[in-house]
């Protein structure tokens, strides 16, 4: 298997679902670093508070924190995002709050050499406001 090269960003777009405006935002990430990362990346770009449980889905493989003993998924802590997002249109599902359930299509849009002098991740440019915490989901926040 190759070594991964550090120096890989990838670009993806992020979508919350089912808003009744959109809330999206566009993320450059380095490619070798793990779906926990991600998870703390879309946590601070979304305006989220880490307050609930999480979990990456693609396909029939589901990701997670390692903590949390009471889900049947891999560990985020092990998967490094290159491995999952490989060419320009793959998507991973991104759960937030497993009881409002805020669903985020994460989709790569590009994979390139990183800027030298940037740093990453980086928040490229992003649209609408995340609802409030425990508001109920899309239709309690609807209300």
């Amino acid at each position: 298997m190759p070594t991964p090269d550090p120096w890989r960003i990838h670009t993806f777009d992020v979508v919350l679902l089912d808003m009744p405006t959109p809330v999206t935002r566009r993320i450059g990430f380095a490619g070798h670093h793990r779906l926990d990362r991600l998870h703390d990346v879309l946590q601070a770009a979304m305006g989220w508070t880490w307050s609930h449980m999480w979990c990456f889905e693609q396909g029939d493989q589901v990701w997670g924190d390692s903590a949390c003993d009471m889900m049947d998924w891999s560990d985020a802590g092990k998967t490094a995002l290159d491995r999952v997002l490989k060419a320009p249109g793959d998507r991973l599902i991104y759960r937030y709050d497993m009881g409002d359930d805020w669903e985020h299509h994460v989709t790569l849009v590009d994979v390139s050499d990183a800027t030298p002098g940037a740093l990453y991740p980086a928040l490229i440019t992003g649209e609408g406001r995340c609802p409030p915490e425990d508001c109920g989901g899309v239709p309690g926040y609807a209300h």
